[in-house]
Formats: C-alpha cells, structure tokens, sequence
C-alpha cells in the first residue's frame, strides 16, 4: 500500500469514518472511500490538516517520511 493510502485510512478512521469524514466536507462517503484507493486529493488533505492539526496521523505521517 502507497504511502499516500495509508494516510487517507489513517485520517479516516481517526476521524470517525467515511461518512463522518463526508459530512464534514459536504461530500459523499463513496468519494472518501475512494481515497483509500487513490489518495486524498491535495485540496482536501491541506484542509485536514489545517482543520485538525493534532492528529495522530500527522505526527505518523512525518516520522515515516509520507508528508
């Protein structure tokens, strides 16, 4: 799995899930589940992580070298 696949899945399920995770960006739980398969798109992940600073996925995400 990509690094970018294991970030979306990370940040997913820290954040409660595909439709917790749409409800928050006003999309649908298909197009979250997508990122699984092919990332989030770059919009999207600068708003996470604007939004949600302190998230696990982040400091995991530095340590592994994915941002």
């Amino acid at each position: 799995m990509s690094e970018s696949k294991k970030l979306a899945s990370l940040i997913i399920d820290e954040l409660g899930g595909p439709t917790k995770v749409a409800r928050l960006l006003n999309i649908t739980p298909q197009a979250i589940s997508r990122w699984k398969t092919y990332g989030i798109p770059k919009l999207n992940l600068r708003f996470l992580k604007l939004a949600f600073p302190n998230l696990k996925a982040w400091k995991e995400a530095k340590i592994n070298g994915w941002l």
